[in-house]
Formats: structure tokens, C-alpha cells, sequence
């Protein structure tokens, strides 16, 4: 890898450190890195090198590419949490993000054309918005402001600070650009109607998640001049289909936003077996009871791909379809198959009509856990007999050590104070 120089927009992998970092992150000619923590000795870090090196002379001018050896800078890599090698993310404006998507040399030059490009796009239909999602998000969704102010101007830049809305819009697309997908509607006509919205209401603006074949999310804030914060929090916990297609990439990290996780566990290979499951668990999501939908998120899953890790949740290859409810955290589940539909599955799991189950795989990390509930839950017995126990052991301790002198300590503390010297060498 090549040193850092300031100043100049990089075609090749550069070295980074503690000296280095902080005027390489805040040089004007490269806005953006991509950081790779490794260790010398990982074999994986070998393996991303060449790649690196390859994606950097494609990414001149949009992304820099640096490197930090952690056995040399164990503090910096310290501050930055990294506890894996290799370990990559990306900086922009000065602030670090865990980088999620792929790892190939086309999966850094997408996500690198990606962050340079503009954070808000324009469009000038509903339409045109929908079929602009597959190639700008991998999960098939995208947010999409209106506010009628925007038709007064001509430049992208006057038109998206022209009002609360997409002025708030703007600074959360900039954050989560890396992760979503912002556009601005031009024109509100065909978009009203889709949303149930009349014309007069439509004049206060609006923010909604939309979906390819699905109504859209309406964006509810609390109050009109609504903060950063709660666009945000909506952004994240809406970024995926509303069924969305789970694996490695994000079954943690929808699992752990809150929800339990309702997965449809089908046989990739039986077309018509996924897409039942599928268009079962959308009617659920789209027409079931709110109050019970909005305490799931929902997805499918591979069965014959994914079979030894659902099979900790009794999930067998020889009995797909099946549709089971998960709490990722601590890896409870329920299952039942008898259920004709997953509509009422789903809803006998929302009434704990269903038993909740500890997969096999949690049950070793909960080991502890249920030693503590057992101890409480038979107080205060428990409590009575630790007493006991610790008064019969003090009392054998006493015995048995009764008539012995203790053992000398095998070094004298070193001190400065003449109060503890010996009389004759105090200082007159």
C-alpha cells in the first residue's frame, strides 16, 4: 500500500494511522473512504486485498481507499470498536459507519457511485419513482417527499430548502444515503390519489415509504415541524420490503430493531411455494389487525439454503412450507404447523395461544439465566438455605484454622514515611 498524500485524489490503496487519519479523513479531495481494519496474519484480509487494490484504480476521485494494521495501531483500532478482522467502514463528513453491502470489486464501485451521486434524486411521477427502485435499493424501497413549494424553483438545491419538509428530507437522506433511497416528487397530481390524499391536504406536503405493488407508508410525525430525529428513526425501521427476503445481510439486523420476526420458510426452488407464502404474509401485513401487525416485522426465508441454521427452530427441509415467529435477541420462537393459515397462526401467537420454545442454539447462552430465575422464583427458600450455608462454612473456616499462626508475609512493603523507619535512623 502507498503512503497517504495530502491534496490529491487517490488511484491506489494507502496506508493509514494514528499520524495520519485525521488529515487524510479531512482533505477536500477525498470526501469519501472506505477503511479496512485488519491484522497481517488474517486470512481473509489477504483474500480483499488484491480486490481492494483493483476497486481503487476504478474509484479515483469518488472514494479513497485506506487501510490500518491493527497490531501496529491497537488504539486506534480500539476507539473504533473493532473486534473482527477484517473489519470495514466507511467515512463521510467526519463521521464513521459500519460498511454492510457486498464485498466484491462491483459491489464497492456500486456503492462508491452511489455515495458521490446527489442524496436526493428528483422525479417527476409516482410512476417514474417506482421504477427507479430496483436499481437504486437492493430491498426494493425508497422515500419520497412532496411539498407544493418546490415547483417555485428551478435549482435542486433551492427547491429541497424551500420548506420544513424536505428541508428536514435532505439532512436524513445525507445520513442515511448509504442505506436508503431519497427522491423528491415534482408533481403531487397521481400520487394523491394513490394515497387516498385530496388535493387540499396534499398542499401541507408529505413523506412516504413506497414499494412496487404495494400502497404507500405514510410518514405520521407528531407534529408539523417534526425533527430530524423521528424522520430518522422512520427511515430506519421501514428501509426493507414489507416482506422482505431474509438471510445473512439482514436477519440480525431487522431481528434485533424491536419486533419479533414472522418468517415463511419455503423451498427456493418451488416457485409457487414462495410466492404463496409470500402473498399470504403480504395479506397479513396489509389487512390483518394493526394492532397485531405492528408488533412484527415480516419475511421469507430459503429453507433448503438456510436448513441447518432453521433447524434450531425445528424447522425441517422434508416439511416446507412452514411459517414460525422468532425474537432474534434471545432466540425464542414459536412454531406450530397444525394451523391451516398464517394468518391465524400469527394471530394465536399474539393471543400466547401458542407455546414459546428456546432454540437450541440459545439454550447453552441461557444456561445462567435460567439458574437466576429458578434462585428467585423459590425465594424466599433459596434465600434461607444460602444463609445456612455460608454460616455452616465460616464455622468449619474457625475450626480448622483455630491453633495455626498465620503465614509471614514473604515481602515488606517499601516505604518513604519516617514515622514506620526504624527510631535510631529517623531524621533528628
Amino acid at each position: 500500500d502507498a503512503d497517504y498524500l495530502s491534496g490529491n485524489p487517490h488511484a491506489s490503496v494507502v496506508t493509514l494511522g494514528n499520524d495520519s487519519i485525521d488529515d487524510a479523513l479531512k482533505d477536500p479531495a477525498n470526501s469519501i473512504w472506505l477503511l479496512k481494519f485488519y491484522a497481517p496474519w488474517c486470512g481473509h484480509c489477504k483474500k480483499l486485498a488484491p480486490i481492494l487494490d483493483k476497486t481503487a484504480t476504478r474509484l479515483e476521485g469518488k472514494l479513497a481507499i485506506g487501510t490500518i494494521d491493527c497490531t501496529v495501531e491497537k488504539k486506534l483500532c480500539d476507539t473504533h470498536d473493532v473486534r473482527a478482522y477484517p473489519t470495514l467502514k466507511f467515512v463521510r463528513d467526519g463521521v464513521f459507519h459500519d460498511y454492510t453491502s457486498g464485498r466484491t470489486e462491483d459491489d464497492f464501485v456500486k456503492f462508491a457511485f452511489k455515495m458521490s451521486a446527489p442524496s436526493v434524486s428528483e422525479v417527476d411521477s409516482y410512476d417514474q419513482a417506482l421504477s427507479d427502485i430496483a436499481s437504486q435499493n437492493d430491498e426494493g424501497v425508497a422515500f419520497l417527499a412532496y411539498h407544493p413549494s418546490i415547483a417555485e424553483h428551478d435549482k435542486i438545491r433551492d427547491k429541497l430548502q424551500s420548506n420544513h419538509i424536505t428541508q428536514v428530507f435532505t439532512q436524513v437522506a445525507r445520513k442515511l444515503q448509504h442505506l436508503a433511497h431519497f427522491t423528491i416528487l415534482l408533481k403531487s397530481e397521481d400520487v394523491t390519489t394513490k394515497l387516498g390524499m385530496d388535493a387540499d391536504a396534499a398542499k401541507n406536503g408529505f413523506i412516504v415509504k413506497i414499494e412496487k405493488g404495494l400502497p404507500p407508508m405514510i410518514f405520521k410525525p407528531t407534529q408539523p415541524e417534526f425533527t430530524a430525529i423521528e424522520l430518522l428513526d422512520f427511515v430506519k425501521d421501514n428501509n426493507f420490503a414489507l416482506v422482505t427476503d431474509l438471510g445473512p445481510r439482514n436477519f440480525n439486523t431487522i431481528g434485533k430493531k424491536g419486533r419479533h420476526l414472522v418468517v415463511g420458510v419455503a423451498d427456493s426452488s418451488d416457485e409457487s411455494q414462495v410466492n404463496a407464502v409470500k402473498k399470504e404474509l403480504i395479506e397479513f401485513a396489509t389487512t390483518g389487525p394493526s394492532d397485531v401487525v405492528s408488533k412484527y416485522y415480516y419475511g421469507t426465508m430459503d429453507g433448503k439454503k438456510w436448513a441447518k441454521f432453521m433447524s434450531q427452530f425445528e424447522v425441517e427441509v422434508d416439511e416446507l412450507p412452514q411459517v414460525i415467529v422468532i425474537d432474534v435477541p434471545t432466540k425464542m420462537y414459536w412454531r406450530d404447523p397444525s394451523y391451516e393459515s398464517i394468518k391465524e397462526f400469527i394471530l394465536a401467537v399474539a393471543e400466547d395461544k401458542v407455546e414459546m420454545k428456546q432454540s437450541v442454539r440459545g439454550k447453552g447462552g441461557n444456561f445462567l439465566k435460567a439458574l437466576v430465575d429458578a434462585y428467585v422464583g423459590n425465594m424466599p427458600a433459596t434465600g434461607i438455605a444460602t444463609v445456612c450455608a455460608m454460616i455452616v462454612i465460616l464455622l468449619l473456616i474457625r475450626i480448622l484454622t483455630a491453633d495455626e499462626e498465620p503465614y509471614p508475609a514473604e515481602n515488606t512493603p517499601a516505604t518513604s514515611s519516617n514515622e514506620d523507619a526504624p527510631e535510631s535512623k529517623k531524621e533528628q
